[in-house]
């Protein structure tokens, strides 16, 4: 009965210590990876913290390093002297020098520009609204007082005292801002005032910590010891539908306490109202405040009392806290779940055990149909599946990993794992798995690429994920596999597409180039002898010719520049120089060249303004120029006979300007409006007698955009109107409209009673003759000629000519080498050189400019253009 009973308990025996064996290995697995998650989660966070840091440190020393730079300027240095002095008269005229130097900074970023004394006190700012206000001393004093002591300082941000334009184009009260300030260092060596440039943190601080945190919940932020947020907090819109800051506050740096709510208020929002007016800092604000460095992994509340995780320290180069964290949920989210799953495995494990004790007779039967089972998953998995021992060699391999590497299973079973793997790798993998406890930390759970080696030989490339595995006292290795073949086809197909796409823009380029070269060449002999033509005496029909020859010369001309314009755009080459227009000295500048097709058109043309005063705005001139001058020429092309153009000058809001341009055409169809703006477009006009490319609109339109405008429209049957809205900007300073000199006082300056010798380098015999016959009539020109650049330096040399007037794609060498040599031998001193290409595009002009030509001039050559250039050049 005893053995009886043995027998019947030898089973719950074995059933309890299998049972704690599960238990303890699920336990230490359980602790193991709350370890491990815990210590990657912290070295995640350190990385993290050192990496914004580095950041900003980064952001902030390029600030200081230009800043500096720009202090130490002599001419710079010499006006604030000036400035400092007591002669009031010349103040005035001091501080504009002072701007005029300092105001073209801003555009890298900076809102304004200061010069202060040693109390914090404005002595000037382009602003100019905040000269003899002292800044808040309280935050910035000790910045202040290191500046003087010679050192460039970037100050916290602190609350400025005026509004200023914020991310939305509006203008904004309690907006934070930073200092960079620099010393200004005098004759006598002293410090004399301290340059500050003022600019948004935002720039420095959300580049640096709200794109590389841990986990979409992570965050990066600064703040002092008082526990005062000092940068802006991605959850800036979060904390205010939570109550955290008020609907008017739209940045919530310098206006939030990082104080723990003792309630997740993102979960119970209302909560808010029920909220002590005692509350303690954050956890990680208490430590700051203390002055410690530490991290938490357990958890604790946030400012939004939600529970985080984080890491922190105090920065004395950044004179501020910087915690990184991120939501305790997130952070241990696969944590939970896998220890979800290995409760439900261990108490699938425990429940097995016990149906196994109860029903032992059929245990041998449940065992093969679980075994069965299990293998059936492993065979029937997708991806590859391969156990390899501590030797190194495959236990269990699955259909689909042989399958991969084109192998039976048998043929890798019991093989060691390095045959799966290049010949050249297979050595130091050997190695690898006899030393492989030190190199488990870097592998064990991270998704790696490598190469792998069919049974044929060829290579391709797979993904592995490796996991350790104990089973008793051995030690064997789980290895997840996935043939990435398709991807990195894909990748290279990208790269392939990426590289044909660089490789046609590259050759769009140079055939516009080549084209632009080859089309203006002729084009300078036709407008060219048609503009000469057009000065002797002619019949009427001769003259009507002539003018006949000028015009579809210049429309040609058109054509080229309207194709040279948009290839420019689209590439990104626009340059553009943005200041103050005068909107009517403009279109009083425009309606002249307008005017000439009024008479045969039958059209009026009115301007309207909204106010007698001048109006600026902020633009590109001739960029502007061009965009009104094609509005106006399609309202006068599609007009109809008798009609109208207005021209009407709006204020839009308070901040911006809108110039329409109406007509009383036809307006445009309804089924065009869509694509009105597609290059080359003509709206079914491609068989009118009208002109044009049907890029005109397109280019306006992405000029506009450049120049931080809109372009619109609108159209009736009744006519269309266009318009153009610029942001107003303000008159400037010593602007005088009749600054500039008059035709007749040119005239006179150009009197100089001598011989002007130019010699004209140039291949091509027509343009030879057409610059002859132009200077032939100004007598005090004497024109040398040569077709080569070699014949043309020699001549230079023995002739010394005033001018030299340069073709670049001569025969032999060109004009850019014939230039190196000229510049080599001292002949630029006494000589000006300058280009005439038919080279037009920009990065060629600037090429000219860059290598040292003293003006660059593009064929087809103006006439007016050319004599002023020779006249500038004889009178340096």
């Amino acid at each position: 009965m005893i053995r009886s009973l043995g027998v019947a308990l030898k089973p719950a025996i074995v059933a309890v210590l299998v049972s704690m064996v599960v238990v303890v290995a699920a336990g230490t697995v359980i602790g193991q990876l709350s370890s491990q998650t815990r210590a990657d989660l912290d070295q995640q966070l350190q990385a993290t913290l050192e990496g914004s840091i580095f950041q900003v440190k980064r952001r902030l020393d390029e600030r200081k390093t230009a800043v500096y730079h720009w202090a130490n300027e002599p001419e710079l240095i010499q006006s604030i002297e000036a400035l400092l002095g007591k002669d009031s008269t010349i103040a005035t005229s001091v501080g504009n020098e002072i701007d005029e130097r300092l105001v073209g900074i801003l555009k890298h970023g900076y809102n304004d520009y200061k010069l202060l004394d040693k109390q914090g006190r404005v002595l000037a700012s382009h602003s100019g609204r905040d000269i003899g206000q002292t800044l808040p001393m309280d935050e910035l004093d000790e910045f202040i007082f290191r500046a003087w002591q010679g050192s460039v300082e970037a100050s916290h941000p602190f609350i400025v005292s005026r509004a200023w334009k914020n991310k939305d184009g509006g203008g904004s009260e309690g907006l934070p801002v930073m200092l960079i300030l620099a010393p200004v260092v005098g004759k006598n060596k002293e410090t004399i005032s301290l340059l500050a440039f003022e600019l948004d943190p935002d720039d420095i601080f959300i580049p640096s910590f709200h794109y590389n945190q841990v986990g979409k919940t992570g965050e990066t932020y600064g703040l002092n010891r008082d526990g005062m947020l000092l940068t802006e907090s991605k959850y800036s819109a979060q904390l205010r539908e939570i109550g955290l800051l008020t609907e008017d506050i739209r940045h919530s740096d310098l206006h939030l306490m990082l104080i723990d709510p003792g309630i997740n208020l993102v979960t119970y929002p209302s909560a808010i109202t029920n909220l002590s007016q005692n509350r303690p800092l954050t956890e990680m604000a208490q430590a700051i405040s203390r002055g410690e460095q530490g991290s938490n992994l357990t958890g604790y509340a946030d400012y939004r009392g939600v529970p985080v995780i984080g890491a922190w320290r105090w920065d004395e180069g950044l004179q501020m806290g910087i915690a990184t964290e991120t939501d305790v949920d997130e952070a241990f989210a696969l944590y939970q779940k896998t220890v979800i799953n290995i409760q439900i495995g261990v108490t699938s494990v425990l429940v097995f055990i016990l149906l196994a004790t109860i029903l032992y007779s059929r245990s041998v039967r449940q065992g093969l149909y679980l075994r069965h089972q299990r293998d059936a998953i492993i065979n029937n998995t997708a991806e590859g599946l391969i156990t390899i021992d501590a030797r190194g060699l495959m236990t269990i391999v699955n259909p689909s990993a042989a399958k991969m590497f084109g192998y039976d299973v048998d043929e890798m079973v019991g093989k060691n794992v390095s045959m799966l793997l290049p010949r050249e790798e297979r050595a130091a993998h050997d190695v690898y798995i006899r030393n492989s406890t030190i190199h488990e930390p870097m592998v064990l759970s991270k998704v790696r690429e490598l190469s792998g080696c069919r049974k044929d030989g060829s290579l391709f490339p797979i993904e592995l994920t490796v996991s350790p595995m104990k089973l008793g006292e051995d030690k064997y290795f789980v290895g997840i596999l996935r043939d990435i073949t398709d991807r990195y086809q894909q990748q290279q197909a990208l790269r392939d597409a990426k590289d044909l796409a660089e490789q046609a823009n590259k050759a769009k380029s140079e055939f516009l180039s080549s084209m632009s070269h080859e089309l203006r060449t002729p084009l300078n002999s036709v407008l060219g002898f048609s503009q000469l033509l057009s000065v002797d005496e002619l019949t009427e029909d001769q003259r009507e010719s002539v003018a006949m020859i000028s015009r579809s010369g210049k429309h040609l001309l058109d054509l080229i520049n309207d194709v040279l314009d948009l290839s420019q755009i689209e590439s990104g080459k626009v340059d553009l120089s943005l200041r103050a227009v005068n909107i009517r000295q403009l279109i009083a500048e425009i309606e002249p060249f307008l005017k000439t097709q009024l008479p045969q058109l039958r059209l009026t043309l009115t301007s309207e303004y909204f106010s007698q005063s001048d109006i600026w705005v902020m633009a590109d001139y001739m960029k502007l120029k061009q965009v009104l001058l094609n509005l106006l020429s399609n309202a006068a092309k599609y007009n109809r006979p008798h009609g109208h153009i207005i021209i009407a000058i709006s204020q839009q809001k308070t901040d911006k300007v809108r110039i329409s341009v109406r007509d009383t055409g036809y307006g445009i169809e309804e089924k065009y409006k869509q694509t009105l703006f597609e290059p080359f477009n003509r709206l079914g006009k491609e068989n009118s007698d009208i002109q044009g490319t049907g890029i005109g609109l397109t280019i306006s339109r992405e000029l506009t955009t450049l120049m931080h405008g809109d372009l619109g429209f609108e159209s009736t049957k009744a006519g269309s109107v266009f318009w153009v809205e610029l942001p107003i900007a303000e008159q400037p300073l010593g602007y005088n409209i009749n600054n500039e000199s008059t035709a007749e006082e040119r005239d006179t300056m150009t009197e100089q009673g001598k011989i002007i010798k130019v010699l004209y380098i140039e291949d091509n015999p027509a343009n030879m003759m057409l610059v002859r016959r132009l200077l032939m009539r100004h007598s005090q020109y004497q024109l040398l000629e040569a077709e080569t650049a070699e014949e043309g330096i020699e001549m230079a040399r023995k002739v010394l000519p005033s001018i030299v007037l340069m073709d670049i794609n001569l025969p032999g060498m060109n004009g850019f080498e014939a230039l190196e040599i000229m510049k080599r031998e001292g002949l630029t001193e006494k000589m000006a050189i300058v280009a005439l290409s038919a080279n037009a595009l920009v990065t060629e002009v600037e090429r000219g400019h860059y290598a040292g030509f003293d003006a660059y001039l593009t064929k087809p050559v103006d006439f007016t253009e050319l004599m002023d250039t020779l006249q500038n050049m004889a009178e340096r």
